[in-house]
């Protein structure tokens, strides 16, 4: 149990690292790290939940800010 708790604790840290010191060379990153590039994006995300879509009487649909 000792040697997975050591290997549990080895990747918390690598995933630290990878997330947030190294550079990532995706297409769109530009020399961000992963969690850079995740964070200067979420209002990305945000705006495109299906949560944030309403239905209006002619069935168009609608983007709205959700309390």
């Amino acid at each position: 149990m000792y040697f997975l708790s050591i290997i549990g604790v080895d990747i918390d840290n690598w995933l630290v690292s990878y997330n947030n010191a190294r550079p990532h060379s995706g297409k769109h990153c530009f020399g961000k790290t992963p969690m850079q590039s995740f964070t200067d994006s979420l209002y990305i995300a945000k705006d495109k939940n299906i949560g944030n879509i309403e239905r209006i009487s002619d069935n168009l649909m609608i983007a709205h800010q959700a309390a």
